[in-house]
């Protein structure tokens, strides 16, 4: 029989209402089909990607914003771990939320369960979950590195300046083939980068069909990508692309 593989959106957005399915909530809370309140139109935090999958649920609580958020404060999802919380006074008055995370997986990354707590109009509170997750477009046969790559040119750079360069055959080569093919669709959105000095590592790969550039942005842990002159959707780096990349060019680790 064949296995059929699930595509990553899909994937997803299991996950996604996995995790707005591990919430609690106090005795006599109503679920509600929408926001009971305008303040829940939206969820307090989410990443800017359009590969975004949000699940929302919301309730009408019978206790305080108060008591509401003890109580998600008391009954931590199982498995999750807090990444984030926050609280203030909005255009539509007070909330607070709480974040948790989950792990990444190969068809999503940034599995996330947000709830927040708000004033609930004719009810005491007002809760609203979302589960969200990021999923990873495949990488179509055109943007991966074909297995008859013949060499490898490393060249570390600032602007104005080569740092290092050198060219790689054999197994070295096939090493960067593997790492580059592992590395996923850069999914983030807009990212805020860590302070940019420009420092720059390409690696060309050459093979009798042409060449495929990959450079390596370590401030923003991004790799953009060239096939001959046409640009291809950028890539999220690794540690280990990175490393390998480094120790080739003889550069000592970060």
């Amino acid at each position: 029989m064949t296995e059929v593989t699930q595509p990553p959106r899909t994937l997803a957005l299991a996950e996604s209402n996995r995790l707005v399915g591990l919430v609690t909530v106090p005795a006599g809370a109503m679920a509600e089909a929408g926001p009971p309140v305008p303040a829940l139109d939206h969820a307090p935090s989410e990443p800017g990607s359009p590969y975004l999958v949000d699940v929302a649920r919301w309730w009408s609580l019978p206790v305080s914003m108060t008591d509401g958020l003890a109580w998600v404060q008391a009954h931590k999802p199982s498995g999750l771990r807090v990444s984030a919380h926050g609280s203030g006074n909005g255009t539509d008055g007070a909330f607070s939320y709480i974040a948790y995370a989950d792990a990444p997986a190969t068809a999503y990354t940034e599995p996330t369960l947000v709830i927040e707590v708000v004033p609930g109009g004719d009810a005491e509170s007002a809760m609203r979950a979302d589960g969200q997750t990021l999923w990873v477009p495949l990488r179509p046969p055109a943007e991966r590195v074909p297995s008859d790559v013949t060499a490898v040119r490393l060249r570390a750079t600032q602007p104005g300046k080569v740092l290092a360069h050198r060219t790689l055959t054999g197994s070295a080569a096939a090493t960067l083939v593997r790492l580059a093919n592992a590395l996923h669709r850069d999914n983030r959105g807009t990212v805020s980068c860590l302070a940019d000095t420009g420092f720059r590592i390409s690696a060309t790969f050459l093979s009798p069909d042409g060449t495929l550039a990959f450079t390596e942005d370590p401030a923003c842990f991004s790799v953009s990508v060239k096939s001959e002159d046409e640009a291809l959707p950028a890539l999220l780096d690794t540690t280990a692309f990175l490393r390998a990349t480094r120790s080739d060019l003889h550069l000592p680790p970060r």
